[in-house]
């Protein structure tokens, strides 16, 4: 590439000179989007050939389908013009030729739009393809999205036949121009693309190619005339966005034959493209028939059933004779096997190459750690995003389906982050704009179908998301600007529609959540809430002063009526689900003591589902966010280690290369999940990876367009190292941390014309260094504070090294171990368990509280038997001496009014018991009840009114249909200890969801040891800006070590060690490290 001065025409005639980079190509590529031939400067006419020969499309659909339309012109030129440039936009899809040439490397020109309303064309330098003489200019128009297969709406959408409209310009060194355009002189044929349909793939009779047909000389009778006129009539306008281009080809990995004459090429990547087939001796006219698909079955041929109505065929019939290569122009897939037939010898890797086709997007970042799970999660999210990023942001690129679905933005995002968005998602929103239903209702989906479907709260809030998404990473107001009036009919909607400023949902709310009990009209408000805010800094920012006053003052109503509906006096937010804590957190939508209550909250949420993820599309990329904002960080890295269900690392275990539309699209068997709605490609629950910069490596802004610049990386996990970068509209930041020895160094550039505020991580915020100096006295950096547990400096542009002492608590975590016994499914059935009663802290022990119907299998037994001996009616346990030889059965669930809970006193321990070891064995005569479904909880008081959460068990193995099955569930920690000082236990049978309403449990043992250390009798107490403090330690417990801990957020995990020391005398007299900031908080604990 060179820096080279051209005159491009920016004006209707006027030119401009300005250095611009060029890439030295032959085929036309290399023309700004800025060439700006107004709709007024066309003189080209649409033009197109019908009454096109037919085929009949492979099953599901059995469809008709048009052959593609080839065009040309010839025209002679005296003199060679100084520069060339070729105009073309089309209704269906164009492949522009010259002298024998592709034009560009684009395809799926001119892009998806309302072609009713809008249409776009493309601009090339063809100045290099152009010959003194006769050249001809040529086209090929395929069904595209105007007239192909859109969504499950079948056929013909926009119109039955596509067109053609090009202008040819040429400018002469001596300041003449010629024009060359689409218009009745051009003749059209048909040739051997017989069917070019987005979903159902492309057929290619190689019999019926036309050599020569876009060069000088050509000739064939059956050519004729072409039609002038379209069916529609929309605005001409130049390409906003990047086009759509191959950019990276793959190698099959492996070539199995699940069947006689039948392959399967796994090219080891789900992806959107296609495969470019290579052949040699084939017998002309035989069929080669692939079919693509994104999982294989048991069997080990394609899964398919997931595409429903798209048959995702590729049909290449062969002319015969030597070597041919084939791909096609205007389809594309979602796959990562391809399923062949018809070849006439097997197949190697060189046989098909996978072509990757997506939105020529810039890269904008990039992004690596230590942790090799982490590394997928971020891999798999790329190749999500690009196979989604197909002109519009589509919701999947396989199925019947490919929409522009609204919740996208909530992809946006991660995808900025990765790479350059602007132009791709502001050409969108121009998408959103022509699909409006009404005055005031934003669709969702864009381009906009689907007429039918009205209003939904989290996918027409793009109304205001995306502009303020575009402001926010570029600090460009020029979307927002241009559709202001736009995005104010959105709150107009909310406003018309909401009662009493709540929301109205359609039925979506948190769609595919895993916890689908968040309230629709919950979620809506809370969007609501949040275009208000945001339309309230954008009207501020634009000038609009009372607008903004008017939003500010909607968002503060709005905010009051969800804390009146939706916020217990606890803190409970909604139904408790983690997306209903995540949005009320996130979108600032409570006061700040709420918000701690609710942090809390969201905290016990999640620990209730063992630190798994439970939010649906709307609100998982606001799950890591969130537990950041509350400082527990810590969580975040917990879910991201999970690999169960459901998690992301549960696809990655069963190799998944994309993220699924569903947590569980594929069961743990490795069969795919059978709902039709299932796409294996969707990026929704990907989001997650927006965090790796906003968290990992803590790059922010903190000013629109990155003007003004956070780093705050959130060191933890198992993480020793990460690296990446961000290339924002100011310039490239890069933030790199290593941490090894208690020792966190922390590299970070900023680029010129910025500042920054780096929070350093940091146990010790005087033992800083920056450059090798104290960080207080590093020239250009500036110490303002402290704030959950990091020290935050001021900085210029520049490059900057901190290292910092650093100790992460380790952050105990419960460890579930499942099993189960089966019978044979008939007499009685033995498991070979020994139920170990000795040492149980509740054996014989009646529960002090029970609420609900706990229902008792045998006669004359009562709930006590959970906790001893008693008959057994399906299934006996042998045991000895001192344990339990018997045990009855009991159930309790939460359907039909059965066990809602259980409290087990702990009693024979003054200062409680530190907790080991809690198993429960359960079981029935069949699968039917034979689940463990339930949430442990714990207190270190005797008479809670609280309790915190141990962990949740929903257990239910694979079991056939009426055979006996025996579990047992195993409670341990990873550091031997479940919690401390516990002196009351909660089984509670409502959560999870029991099986048929009811479980049966035949015993439940809770070991542990009585904790030596009693609980410390100093809560976190609020000091601010005291210079010293004096706690009273006459209830410490005499000789024991002690640590005083600081914290400046009471929801983070990780607190300051301010000193240690031993408990000797009744009063103890501190010196507060706090005196020159607002507040801190202090607790003691035990060392």
């Amino acid at each position: 590439a060179a820096a080279t001065t051209q005159s491009y025409t920016v004006k209707n005639g006027q030119n401009s000179q300005y250095n611009v980079v060029l890439l030295a190509k032959s085929n036309g590529t290399n023309i700004p989007p800025s060439t700006n031939l107004m709709q007024s400067n066309w003189t080209g006419q649409w033009i197109g050939r019908d009454n096109a020969p037919s085929v009949i499309s492979s099953p599901p659909t059995s469809k008709t389908y048009l052959a593609a339309t080839h065009l040309r012109k010839d025209f002679n030129l005296s003199q060679l013009p100084a520069r060339a440039v070729l105009y073309v936009t089309s209704l269906g899809l164009v492949e522009p030729h010259l002298n024998g040439a592709k034009v560009g490397s684009d395809y799926f020109v001119p892009g998806w739009t309302d072609y009713t309303k809008r249409v776009y064309y493309r601009a090339y330098d063809v100045t290099a393809l152009l010959q003194p003489g006769s050249n001809t200019l040529g086209a090929i128009l395929g069904d595209g999205w105007f007239r192909g297969n859109i969504s499950i709406l079948g056929q013909n959408y926009y119109g039955t036949k596509t067109r053609l409209c090009a202008e040819l310009h040429l400018s002469y060194a001596s300041g003449t121009n010629q024009l060359i355009v689409s218009d009745g002189s051009w003749t059209a044929g048909f040739g051997p693309i017989q069917q070019s349909d987005m979903q159902a793939g492309e057929q290619y009779d190689a019999r019926l190619e036309l050599p020569g047909w876009d060069s000088p000389g050509f000739t064939n009778a059956s050519w004729s005339l072409v039609t002038t006129g379209a069916q529609v009539a929309p605005i001409i306008s130049a390409a906003p966005a990047e086009p759509v281009r191959p950019n990276q080809e793959i190698v099959p990995i492996a070539i199995t034959q699940p069947q006689a004459g039948l392959y399967v090429v796994n090219f080891g990547q789900n992806f959107s493209g296609w495969a470019r087939l290579k052949i040699i001796n084939q017998p002309a006219g035989s069929t080669i028939v692939m079919r693509f698909g994104e999982w294989l079955k048991p069997d080990g041929t394609v899964f398919r059933d997931n595409l429903r109505s798209a048959a995702a065929t590729d049909t290449y019939i062969c002319k015969g004779g030597g070597v041919e290569i084939w791909e096609p122009r205007f389809t594309y897939h979602g796959f990562q096997y391809l399923e062949v037939q018809g070849l006439a010898q097997a197949p190697t890797t060189n046989t098909f190459t996978g072509v990757v086709v997506h939105s020529d997007l810039p890269k904008a970042g990039s992004f690596q750690c230590s942790n090799d799970q982490i590394n997928r999660i971020w891999t798999n999210m790329l190749w999500t995003m690009r196979a989604n990023y197909f002109d519009i942001p589509t919701d999947c690129p396989q199925r019947d389906e490919r929409m522009g679905w609204c919740d996208g933005t909530e992809v946006m995002r991660s995808g900025m982050f990765a790479m350059q968005g602007e132009s791709f998602f502001s050409k969108w929103y121009q998408d959103m704009v022509d699909g409006k239903l009404g005055a005031t209702t934003f669709p969702q989906m864009a381009p906009t179908p689907h007429k039918d479907f009205g209003f939904s709260s989290g996918w027409a809030d793009s109304a205001v998301l995306v502009p303020y998404g575009v402001y926010q990473t570029y600090g460009d107001t020029r979307l927002a600007s241009r559709f202001y009036s736009d995005m104010q009919s959105h709150l107009q909607h909310y406003a018309a529609t909401a009662i009493n400023f709540i929301g109205q949902s359609d039925g979506y709310s948190d769609w595919l959540a895993v916890d689908g009990s968040t309230p629709g009209n919950l979620v809506s408000t809370a969007f609501y809430a949040r275009c208000a805010n945001e339309m309230a800094e954008l009207a501020q920012t634009l000038g609009h002063s009372a607008d903004a006053a008017t939003y500010r003052q909607l968002f503060t109503n709005i905010c009051a009526a969800f804390q009146t509906n939706y916020l217990s006096a606890d803190g409970t937010v909604g139904s408790g689900s983690q997306s209903g804590y995540v949005l009320a957190l996130y979108f600032n939508l409570l006061t700040p003591a709420q918000r701690t209550l609710a942090a809390a909250k969201l905290v016990t949420a999640v620990q209730a589902r063992n630190g798994h993820p439970s939010t649906g599309m709307v609100t998982t990329y606001l799950l890591l966010p969130a537990l950041t904002s509350i400082g527990r960080s810590d969580l975040a890295y917990q879910m991201l280690a999970k690999t169960d269900y459901p998690s992301w690392g549960y696809m990655l275990g069963l190799g998944a290369t994309t993220f699924w539309e569903r947590w569980n699209s594929v069961n743990q068997d490795g069969t795919v999940n059978t709902e039709s709605m299932n796409s294996l490609n969707h990026a929704n629950f990907g989001t997650c990876a927006e965090w790796f910069y906003r968290g990992i490596l803590g790059i922010d802004t903190l000013q629109p367009g990155f003007k003004k610049i956070i780093v705050a990386p959130q060191v933890g996990g198992d993480l020793t190292w990460a690296q990446g970068h961000y290339d924002s509209i100011q310039g490239r930041i890069a933030s790199s941390w290593q941490f090894t020895n208690k020792v966190l160094t922390l590299n970070v550039t900023i680029p010129a014309n910025t500042s920054a505020e780096i929070h350093v991580p940091t146990t010790n915020a005087s033992a800083i260094t920056e450059s090798g100096v104290p960080a207080v006295s590093s020239p250009g950096v500036t110490f303002v504070g402290d704030s959950n547990n990091a020290a935050i400096y001021t900085v210029g542009s520049g490059n900057y090294v901190f290292t910092s002492p650093l100790q992460i608590p380790v952050v105990r975590s419960v460890i579930l171990t499942t099993t189960n016994q089966t019978g044979s499914g008939s007499g009685t059935f033995y498991p070979n368990w020994t139920v170990g009663t000795n040492g149980s802290l509740i054996a014989g022990q009646s529960p002090s509280a029970a609420v609900g119907n706990f229902s008792e299998e045998a006669p004359g037994r009562n709930i006590n038997s959970l906790t001893a001996g008693g008959s057994l009616g399906i299934t006996l346990i042998n045991g000895t001496s001192g344990v339990t030889t018997s045990t009855n059965y009991v159930t309790c669930g939460n359907g039909s009014g059965a066990g809602s809970w259980l409290i087990y006193a702990l009693t024979n321990s003054a200062t409680g018991y530190d907790l080991t070891n809690i198993t429960v064995y359960g079981g029935w005569a069949d699968n039917g009840r034979d689940q463990q479904a339930y949430t442990v909880y714990y207190s270190t008081v005797l008479n809670p009114t609280n309790f915190l959460v141990l962990g949740a068990v929903s257990y239910n193995p694979a079991i056939a249909s009426g055979i006996q099955s025996a579990t047992r569930v195993t409670l341990t920690s990873s550091d031997g200890v479940l919690a401390t000082n516990v002196a009351a236990l909660k089984f509670d049978f409502t959560s999870p969801v029991s099986e048929n309403g009811y479980c049966g449990y035949a015993n439940i043992t809770v070991f542990g040891r009585a904790s030596v250390i009693p609980p410390t009798t100093l809560s976190a107490t609020s000091l601010a800006g005291q210079a010293g403090f004096t706690i009273n330690a006459g209830g410490l417990w005499p000789g024991q070590s002690y640590r005083l801990q600081s914290t400046t957020n009471l929801a983070a995990s990780a607190w300051f060690t301010e000193t240690t020391f031993i408990a000797t005398q009744a009063t103890i007299a501190f010196t507060s490290s706090a005196a020159n900031f607002p507040q801190k908080f202090y607790r003691l604990g035990a060392d």
